[in-house]
């Protein structure tokens, strides 16, 4: 039908915020036995995609101690961080793109700490094969991810960005949130504008900044925001303009409409002008 790529996960749901008294220490030495399934688990949905599909990690899924190191700014426990090693390896050797999903705000600063970090080693290339989720209903998003591209600019990585919505309303704090749907939407558009721009536009809350290489993975189900996403692509190829690398996701039969009018728009955009704005990815499952 001309979609490639699908999205799997490894979808084992974490342990959750835990009290005090739950807690495992991150730092023990002992062989983790939740930390050793999630492993096995992950690596063998790894081995059931190729070539420019995506893995999603829900990193909580690796139990209490990666959880409590998440929710505590601390190292992950070294059994953990040799977990990623080996998938994100066994990701490249099997051209595939790894996602980092976005969870509850607890723990969303230590995995945006992991995501970096396996973007500085990974990302060097002239491909992002390690992408972080960012969640526009959050009214800190902007600000996070401003400071994420300055990071990759500063460093001199590829950043991967997927931007979602968001996925955890009915659990989070609500002030946390943006106030209304239409706050949200304006988030989430304002965000893939600034990073469609790219090189040529300034980011908007700092006008002296330029971007950083950067993919982006656009993961929604509003038709709006979409088609806005793909007409900027197709305006700034009509200018002449450099453009980034742009995809699109939908969970499976759940928004076939959005997905099928980016189908049929993109094929018409190489029929008239020769030009792929954008490659799009039915996923089987998706996150964040």
């Amino acid at each position: 039908m001309g979609f490639r790529g699908v999205i799997l996960t490894y979808a084992k749901e974490g342990p959750g915020k835990s009290d005090e008294k739950d807690q495992v220490d991150p730092e023990s030495r002992q062989a983790d036995p939740e930390i050793e399934a999630w492993h096995q688990g992950v690596l063998q949905t790894v081995q059931m995609i190729g070539d420019g599909d995506f893995l999603a990690l829900k990193l909580t899924g690796a139990g209490a101690a990666v959880t409590t190191a998440l929710s505590h700014g601390k190292p992950l426990p070294t059994q953990m961080e040799s977990a990623l090693v080996d998938l994100c390896d066994e990701a490249i050797r099997r051209r595939v793109n790894i996602f980092l999903d976005a969870e509850q705000h607890h723990v969303q600063p230590g995995i945006d700490k992991v995501a970096l970090d396996l973007m500085r080693r990974y990302n060097r290339g002239d491909v992002a094969v390690v992408f972080n989720t960012y969640q526009a209903y959050l009214k800190s998003t902007s600000v996070t991810l401003l400071d994420h591209l300055h990071c990759a600019k500063q460093e001199d990585f590829m950043i991967g960005i997927k931007l979602v919505r968001g996925a955890y309303m009915s659990t989070e704090p609500r002030h946390l949130i943006h106030d209304t749907k239409t706050e949200t939407d304006a988030s989430y558009d304002l965000i893939a504008e600034n990073l469609i721009q790219g090189q040529s536009t300034a980011w908007k809350q700092d006008e002296s900044f330029t971007s950083p290489r950067l993919q982006l993975f656009l993961a929604t189900h509003n038709r709006a925001s979409t088609l806005k996403a793909q007409e900027l692509q197709q305006s700034r190829t009509n200018a002449g303009l450099p453009r980034i690398q742009v995809q699109y996701g939908q969970l499976l039969g759940m928004a076939d409409e959005v997905s099928f009018t980016l189908l049929q728009r993109n094929k018409q955009n190489i029929h008239s002008q020769g030009s792929n704005i954008g490659r799009i990815s039915s996923p089987e499952e998706g996150g964040g």
